[in-house]
């Protein structure tokens, strides 16, 4: 509001009467708060919902409102979408706040929300020939028609919502006609714009991708042109939960929370999972259902990762596992002779993890590569990694070691083998 017009919404003689209002007082309008300047009427209509004084009258997350810019600058009507903005169902709770601490996130909601307005008016002004076209929304329903041998995706013919491309192949921009062969698998990496359309992954069929990587979803242009950081969260993970052909998902660096995570189990055929630096916990990833399906699972920089590996004893299905960063301490590595088929351990950066916890992973005979980087890890180690079953030297931090000692441990396993992707 205050962005908009250069005045606030409230303004009362003392702190305690602009409290009050803000419980209490209507706002003025944008016009009349900006001393007689024009609005667009959706836009006064938008924050007047934002203002709205009972919660379930206003939005429930920044989420619609960036739907509705973005029909803004489509130059479609958003009259319907401001009155039936998708509502969550309020939780039952009872709170006790005080009246300032009311009036600071009424604040904090306001500012974060306006920024968003203003973002969109300065693109306006500064880009007022927006480059997506009417044209560019025009896309078949379904994205795909399949042929006698090969299968066809109708992206949008100028907007690229990511890069697609058979798995483990070189990917092209998802834009106009793209061309597979219908039994290949199809990976699918999810692109800047991603974010303004999300709703765009409902165009994919329940067997369409194989592989789906959400990670650079809304790392920049989430609006026409304006930069950003916004990173992808539980809200945009909903359209993803039809994909019951999907195996392998990527949500590394996203906002995805343990309530993103309860979109997964409409996913019975996943077997690898990337949840490196989101906001999930251990107690969220351990309680998956599907845990026990996965093939190969990162979970690094979260607490208690010892509840995963624990929620992981008995898999048979499992192996590839990385949990760097995750406060393991070296009695939480005794889990790990109760995975039998764990091929591949990364528990690098976790510096409880220190030469009295190599021992537990002597019994881990499946066990063929190990990575302890950026552990307190010395040479002392040599001899429970000798008893291992691991094919190759492990990945350690060798700042501090002798060439004597390095001499050592490359001549038992040999000169390292080419860089492995995944882990």
């Amino acid at each position: 509001f205050e962005v908009l017009t250069g005045a606030p919404p409230f303004s009362g003689e003392t702190s305690l009467t602009t409290m009050m209002m803000h419980q209490t007082a209507s706002p003025l309008t944008l016009k009349e708060a900006s001393m007689g300047c024009d609005y667009p009427q959706e836009i006064e209509k938008l924050v007047a919902r934002m203002m709205e004084k009972e919660p379930e009258r206003r939005f429930q997350s920044l989420f619609d409102v960036a739907q509705i810019l973005i029909s803004f600058q489509k130059g479609e009507t958003a009259t319907i979408n401001i009155q039936n903005a998708a509502r969550a169902p309020l939780r039952e709770t009872t709170v006790n706040l005080s009246v300032r601490h009311i009036a600071f996130a009424m604040y904090a909601v306001l500012a974060l929300s306006i920024g968003m307005i203003a973002f969109y008016f300065y693109n306006q002004i500064n880009n007022p020939q927006s480059s997506f076209d009417e044209e560019d929304y025009k896309v078949k329903t379904p994205w795909i028609t399949v042929d006698e041998n090969y299968k066809t995706f109708h992206f949008p013919k100028k907007l690229s919502i990511g890069t697609i491309g058979v798995t483990g192949a070189e990917k092209r921009n998802a834009t106009g006609d793209v061309r597979f062969h219908k039994n290949d698998l199809i990976a699918f990496d999810a692109g800047p714009n991603f974010f303004a359309h999300p709703q765009f992954l409902r165009r994919f069929g329940p067997n369409d991708l194989f592989d789906l990587d959400l990670r650079m979803a809304g790392r920049s242009g989430a609006f026409d042109k304006v930069s950003t950081q916004v990173r992808l969260s539980d809200d945009e993970l909903v359209y993803a939960d039809h994909l019951t052909g999907l195996q392998m998902l990527g949500l590394r660096d996203c906002n995805i929370t343990d309530r993103g995570l309860a979109h997964l189990k409409n996913l019975p055929g996943l077997i690898s999972l990337d949840v490196d630096r989101t906001d999930v916990t251990a107690d969220g990833v351990a309680s998956m259902k599907c845990l026990q399906h996965l093939e190969c699972l990162r979970a690094g920089y979260l607490k208690d990762g010892w509840k995963i590996l624990r929620a992981l004893k008995g898999s048979k299905k499992i192996e590839e596992i990385c949990l760097t960063n995750t406060e393991l301490r070296n009695e939480d590595l005794k889990f790990v002779k109760d995975i039998p088929n764990l091929k591949e351990l990364n528990v690098s950066c976790n510096q409880d993890i220190n030469d009295d916890g190599m021992k537990y992973l002597i019994p881990a005979r499946s066990l063929t590569r190990l990575n302890v980087a950026e552990c307190p890890i010395t040479p002392k180690a040599f001899k429970d990694f000798y008893k291992m079953s691991i094919k190759e030297a492990p990945s350690v931090t060798s700042r501090d070691w002798s060439r004597t000692d390095l001499a050592e441990l490359q001549s038992h396993y040999g000169p390292p083998p080419q860089q492995h992707a995944r882990l």
